[in-house]
C-alpha cells in the first residue's frame, strides 16, 4: 500500500469525443470537433495549460476562457477536485485533413511541468 501511495500520479486527464455531431462544418470551410475534457487534480490547486498535437494548424477554444498572453488556454482546478470543460479543436479550410487524424490532447501543470496526455481523433467531413 505504501508503494501505491508513493507512486500514484497527482493528475490525470480523460477525453470524450462528442458523438453527435462528430464534426461541425464552419461557414468559412473550416471544421470543428468538440470534446469533453475532465482534469483530475489530486494535489493542491493548480493551473493546467491545454495543447493539442498531431493536427497541423489546430486552434483550441474553451467557451468563456480567453487565451493567455502566449496564446495558450489555461484552466484552474481546485485541490482534490475534478474539472470538466468543453474543448473545441478547429482547423481552417486550408488545413482540413482528408481522413480522420489521431491527435493527442495534453494538460501541463504550469508550476511543475507535469503532463498528462490522452490520445483521441479528429474527424473531418466525408469528401
Amino acid at each position: 500500500m505504501l508503494y501505491a501511495l508513493a507512486t500514484r500520479t497527482s493528475m490525470s486527464v480523460n477525453v470524450l469525443h462528442d458523438r453527435n455531431p462528430l464534426f461541425v462544418l464552419l461557414s468559412d470551410g473550416g471544421v470543428r470537433n468538440s470534446y469533453t475534457v475532465r482534469i483530475l487534480n489530486k494535489g493542491p490547486e493548480r493551473t493546467f495549460v491545454l495543447d493539442v498535437s498531431g493536427l497541423p494548424g489546430a486552434e483550441l477554444h474553451i467557451p468563456g476562457t480567453e487565451p493567455r498572453a502566449d496564446g495558450k488556454l489555461a484552466v484552474e482546478v481546485e485541490q482534490d477536485q475534478t474539472r470538466e470543460i468543453r474543448l473545441s479543436v478547429q482547423v481552417k479550410s486550408t488545413m482540413v485533413p482528408e481522413n480522420p487524424v489521431g491527435i493527442e490532447i495534453k494538460a501541463t501543470d504550469t508550476a511543475t511541468g507535469q503532463t498528462a496526455v490522452v490520445a483521441d481523433h479528429f474527424v473531418p467531413p466525408n469528401r
